[in-house]
């Protein structure tokens, strides 16, 4: 006997969101209203009511208030100035937009999720990993460092002598970025330690988690601007400008890492 369908459908949450610098920023309360209003979000276009109100809605908007809200979440933790706060930092990263305006939600507030159809879109959760120019590969749903498989297809179902189908494995890391193991060991050598290589790729992950660009080559990404990033980091100790000699240790490149990841993590709290 199959299972009863489960009602009201479902949304997704990507995994990555609790490295994500917005999500380290909220407190639980805000956290809250965070997931409150992306369960309420409209999965697809339509209308609702309120206040005797008929409002048109798009896919990822919300039509509601700062008082309904806390009475939809209903903890006491949850007060209208923490519903303000958490609204007005996700308004600030750039999650949601606000829209106060009384025409289009009655004295309310109209939310738009930014990015929630690529959010809500299962083919983005799919590892995608790219062989040479010739040839279009498709991966095995990534995991958080699990392994894609990369398969050479030129649309022959036949193989053809002396042209053995050609294999590419590589990992995925971090969830968002790919690499080959030789190129993992390059950027060994290239970074100088291996913590310094987890540094930069959670640096490409999270930009890749928040802009959604397209690259060929994760590899060639680290080995640029990523890793422009890194000198500057490493070379520049953000405590009031002071450039500091090359670090003799890898304690004292772990020490920078944590003295620039502050400082980027006060920066997004606007100063706290």
């Amino acid at each position: 006997m199959s299972e009863a369908v489960i009602p009201g459908g479902y949304v997704m949450v990507a995994r990555q969101v609790r490295k994500s610098s917005l999500w380290l920023s909220l407190k639980c309360a805000h956290r809250m209203v965070m997931m409150e209003i992306l369960l309420q979000a409209q999965w697809q276009d339509g209308d609702v009511i309120r206040n005797g109100e008929i409002i048109p809605l798009k896919r990822g908007q919300v039509a509601t208030s700062y008082q309904q809200l806390v009475d939809d979440i209903a903890d006491k933790d949850v007060t209208i100035k923490i519903v303000r706060t958490a609204i007005d930092k996700m308004e600030r990263a750039q999650f949601l937009a606000k829209d106060e305006a009384v025409q289009k939600a009655k004295k309310g507030l109209l939310l738009t999720i930014v990015k929630y159809g690529y959010f809500q879109d299962s083919d983005n959760y799919k590892g995608r990993v790219e062989g040479n120019e010739e040839d279009k590969a498709r991966a095995e749903q990534g995991q958080s460092e699990g392994r894609a498989r990369a398969i050479n297809n030129k649309g022959n179902k036949e193989k053809k002598p002396n042209k053995a189908k050609e294999e590419v494995i590589k990992d995925i890391y971090a969830q968002n970025v790919s690499l080959s193991k030789i190129e993992y060991e390059k950027l060994i050598e290239k970074y100088g330690s291996e913590e310094a290589v987890k540094w930069a790729i959670e640096k490409l992950s999270n930009y890749i988690f928040s802009k959604e660009p397209k690259y060929k080559s994760h590899y060639h990404v680290l080995t640029g601007w990523v890793y422009d990033e890194f000198e500057k980091k490493r070379l520049t100790v953000i405590n009031g400008g002071q450039a500091q000699s090359k670090p003799s240790s890898v304690n004292k490149i772990q020490e920078l890492y944590r003295q620039a990841e502050e400082a980027e993590r006060r920066e997004a709290n606007g100063g706290y």
